[in-house]
Order: structure tokens, then C-alpha cells, then sequence
């Protein structure tokens, strides 16, 4: 059996819109976001500093993914956004979206 090919999926996280900042932080909110295809590599933007509740980041990731992955029902890309805090990191909210939403096969492709 040949071996499973990989290959780069990149992920754009781009913003985020109307998050809920912590009742008991009196600054302006301040994050970043970290998102995994898998639970032993993840990646972290920038944190932005400006943008408060509607943070903009425009950070690209790349994962090495095999084919297997990309045409996996079950496969997801999982993004949790953090605000920074004087002493502990809290966490948003998180969201997780399936590959196969957003990714046609190449069988399904039609050929131009």
C-alpha cells in the first residue's frame, strides 16, 4: 500500500466580531487566538492590542495534513481566542469547523 501523501493546509484567521469582554477587566480587551488541526501542534497569532472586542489579527498558518485528513467527514480546524490578563490568560470562546464543509475532494471538482 503506497504511503499517505501530505499535504499544507492553510488557515487565514483573519477576526473576530463582537466578543464578550470579562465583567472584571476595567482595560481595553486585548487578544490572541490559537488554532490546531491537532492537539500537539498549535499556533498562535499576534495579540492585538487595538481592537477590543472586534480583534483583528490576518495571521496564516500552515499544517502539514495528509490526504487522509482532508477527506475525513470528522476532520476539523479548532480556533480558541484568549484575552490577555495580568496574570492568567482567560479563555473567549473557542469554535471548531469541519474540513468538509469548507473543502470540496478533488473528485467532485469539475474540470474547467
Amino acid at each position: 500500500m503506497p504511503e499517505t501523501t501530505t499535504q499544507v493546509l492553510e488557515i487565514n484567521l483573519i477576526s473576530a466580531q463582537g466578543l464578550k469582554p470579562q465583567s472584571f477587566n476595567l482595560r481595553r480587551m486585548q487578544t490572541y487566538a490559537v488554532t490546531w488541526v491537532d492537539q500537539h501542534t498549535k499556533l498562535r497569532t499576534q495579540v492585538d492590542k487595538l481592537g477590543g472586542e472586534n480583534p483583528t489579527w490576518n495571521d496564516k498558518f500552515l499544517f502539514r495534513v495528509t490526504s487522509k485528513f482532508l477527506a475525513s467527514e470528522t476532520s476539523a480546524v479548532s480556533v480558541a481566542i484568549y484575552s490577555v490578563g495580568c496574570f492568567k490568560d482567560h479563555l473567549i470562546g473557542t469554535v471548531r469547523f469541519l474540513i468538509s464543509n469548507i473543502f470540496l475532494p478533488e473528485e467532485t471538482v469539475a474540470a474547467p
